[in-house]
């Protein structure tokens, strides 16, 4: 499992031919590294995000579930890039579970995300992630992706 087709860093037109996400819903904004089971992604979500004005207003926190979709997308990247998919086949996020969010994230603040691949049966694949800020663990999660053509 390589990604051998592809140069790192991948930007988000390289990510958007990988996967169907689109904005506003696309949160991975990079791709650092594919490296054996590692994956490692970028994203920020900026403060001028209307979300903002809702989520804790005068005080703005990215939504923990932000987090976590970010973490499944990362996931969904890893399956696209190590079995060769393209934006034309899906992984749905199957199940989640262990979460921790250890520390809130700010708007602005650069979320890096690692997710390792843990195993694979018939069509789901899990993974184990973490997001990180600088060499803060913000969150942690257990994923679970299940992947189809479209």
């Amino acid at each position: 499992m390589s990604g051998a087709l592809h140069t790192f860093p991948l930007d988000v037109s390289a990510i958007k031919g990988l996967i169907p996400h689109r904005e506003p819903l696309l949160f991975i904004n990079e791709v650092i590294s594919l490296d054996g089971n590692k994956l490692a992604a970028r994203t920020v979500f900026v403060a001028s995000d209307p979300t903002f004005s809702g989520h804790f207003p005068g005080n703005p926190v990215v939504p923990g579930v932000y987090t976590l979709e970010a973490m499944a997308q990362a996931c969904a990247l890893f399956t696209s890039l190590s079995k060769g998919f393209t934006d034309k086949t899906v992984s749905y996020l199957f199940a989640g579970g262990e979460f921790r969010f250890k520390r809130p994230i700010m708007p602005d603040e650069v979320i890096d995300i690692e997710v390792e691949f843990t195993g694979e049966r018939r069509q789901l694949m899990s993974f184990s992630c973490v997001a990180k800020v600088g060499q803060n663990v913000a969150t942690t999660a257990l994923v679970t992706a299940h992947y189809k053509p479209l």
